[in-house]
């Protein structure tokens, strides 16, 4: 396994919403903090919120209608659809996924 492999660790779920605030006030009543409010990432068109809780960190997604994971809206409506990794070297584990197969 090469280093930037087992050096891995789960960053953040990624949890797809129709209502960033909304669903921030759901996570809320489960106990979770807002660590950094909502934010525009105007290159993906969506809006992201994280919210912590101990260890585990949720990224709130909202897609607006321009951008490319807005379709997914139909099909996972309020739900976690992906996990963000961290890892010690990004280049290494970049080489080391796309020689698998991995799609960056």
């Amino acid at each position: 396994m090469a280093g930037s492999e087992k050096d891995m660790y789960i960053h953040h779920v990624g949890y797809l919403c129709k209502d960033i605030e909304k669903t921030k006030m759901d996570f809320l009543s489960l106990g979770y903090v807002v660590e950094q409010e909502a934010i525009r990432d105007e290159l993906r068109d969506l809006d992201i919120l994280f919210l912590r809780n101990g260890a585990y960190r949720i990224e709130l997604v909202k897609p607006n209608r321009n951008s490319s994971i807005y379709p997914l809206l139909k099909t996972y409506k309020n739900a976690p659809y992906h996990i963000c990794y961290g890892v010690a070297n990004l280049e290494d584990a970049i080489a080391s996924f796309t020689l698998r197969g991995g799609i960056l």
